[in-house]
């Protein structure tokens, strides 16, 4: 006969009660996410002042039961996931939140799962769940604001140009890089995040941007680019000249832009081609949410921080 196991009674209990802890705490919306369970339990939708639903979503993966808390600091849960589940939810469309629920006092905590509160493990990541994060009122405007940040690539993305702006600056040697407006692309432009044109020299630019939470970066990725500025510039009946090339490595990791600086170095010198190692850094500016800092700075020959040009 199938049996009801402690383990998955008390998974259910966790999801009432945190069901329950919305409900009466947010006066919002849990919805549990039945199926293709890769890591997300369910979603929690904020609802305005009006009862309205905002459509502003937070992504949840929930763990009920005391191995999950035994762990405990005098500031929180240390909770340990695997690389797997971090990438994936780096890089969801949605904020996400871890929530340990102690079923003994029907108390959740929670955390977001950011790049700047999650350390590696010899084994994969931990990040401290804090005893003050509770599902309850008083955490309105935290959860509200993570509910309305935008999500990490958009950010990455909005740092990145940030950076090409503060380097290639009106009074810089070549002036702005312009990107070219997804409208004025031609239409076989193909492969390359932007494609951009120097405001003094008027050269055309391949941009191309690679983030290493998705894999670590490798030599496959320089033969690539260089292969998709050949079939672009043929592709366009353009100009015999070879046109730049301009690779945007992005790491929160030092370690890993040093290795990358190596492969780098391996590959050797490239015709019209720059590389660019950025350490993404995030830095809060107070203990909500949505008050950050992003920013991406370069590192030179030696992997010391470059600020001014």
């Amino acid at each position: 006969m199938p049996k009801y196991t402690d383990t998955g009674k008390t998974g259910e209990i966790g999801t009432d009660i945190l069901s329950l802890l919305v409900k009466r705490e947010l006066s919002w919306v849990f919805r549990e996410q039945a199926k293709s369970d890769l890591g997300i339990d369910g979603q929690i939708e904020v609802v305005n002042e009006d009862k309205e639903g905002s459509g502003r979503l937070i992504a949840v993966q929930l763990k009920t039961g005391q191995s999950y808390l035994k762990h405990e600091t005098e500031e929180g849960f240390q909770y340990y996931g695997n690389n797997s589940h971090l990438k994936y939810w780096l890089n969801h469309s949605l904020p996400v939140i871890v929530v340990l629920c102690d079923d003994r006092i029907d108390v959740c905590y929670w955390v977001e799962v950011s790049r700047s509160n999650v350390k590696k493990t010899a084994s994969g990541w931990n990040v401290l769940v804090p005893k003050s994060q509770t599902i309850s009122s008083a955490q309105i405007n935290n959860l509200k604001a993570i509910a309305g940040a935008p999500a990490h690539h958009d950010i990455v993305e909005l740092a990145l140009f940030k950076f090409m702006g503060d380097k290639h600056h009106a009074h810089s040697a070549t002036g702005r890089l312009d990107i070219c407006p997804l409208i004025d692309e031609p239409r076989d432009f193909h492969g390359f995040s932007y494609l951009g044109r120097f405001e003094v020299t008027n050269e055309l630019v391949f941009i191309s941007h690679y983030y290493d939470i998705y894999k670590d970066f490798d030599e496959s990725i320089i033969y690539r680019d260089l292969e998709l500025r050949k079939y672009n510039t043929e592709s366009w009946a353009l100009s015999e000249k070879t046109h730049k090339l301009m690779l945007f490595i992005i790491s929160e990791d030092k370690e890993n832009l040093k290795s990358y600086k190596k492969i780098v170095e391996d590959v050797g010198p490239l015709e019209n081609v720059e590389i660019y190692r950025l350490l993404y850094k995030y830095d809060p500016l107070g203990v909500v949410s949505a008050s950050r800092f992003y920013d991406l700075t370069e590192l030179d020959e030696g992997n010391n921080e470059i600020y001014l040009y």
